[in-house]
């Protein structure tokens, strides 16, 4: 649906995704990895800027698996998006930052590092010296 509608998507992005977002908390493997490249295939299709407080979210479920799938699909939306799109959520990204090299999950810490030399390319003069 989200590769269709493009950017259109968004609008209904929370209404579909938070139900995708608690898959990847299941057992089943093949949940989570259906899931996950779920939301990476909406994320890439439709950029989802919206998305990132329910993301924001899902880095504080005891899952370890959520956490994972949250922070690759933060980092997947700062990839995407450019900062003119993401001026408004920049303090979401930087929580989400904070929140990831401060995690127990070694994946999620790695993530956020990448995450967070992603964002300093877009966001470098905004950052503290």
């Amino acid at each position: 649906m989200a590769t269709s509608m493009g950017d259109k998507f968004e609008q209904l992005s929370d209404l579909v995704l938070p139900t995708v977002l608690r898959l990847t908390t299941r057992a089943n493997k093949v949940y989570v990895s259906s899931a996950t490249a779920t939301l990476k295939a909406c994320i890439k299709s439709a950029g989802l800027t919206s998305f990132l407080p329910t993301l924001l979210e899902g880095l504080k479920n005891p899952s370890k698996s959520m956490r994972i799938a949250s922070i690759e699909s933060i980092l997947l939306i700062v990839e995407k998006n450019g900062p003119h799109r993401l001026q408004g959520s920049v303090a979401f990204i930087e929580k989400a930052i904070l929140d990831g090299v401060l995690d127990p999950t070694h994946e999620v810490r790695d993530t956020a590092k990448t995450l967070f030399e992603t964002y300093k390319v877009g966001f470098g003069d905004s950052l503290p010296k």
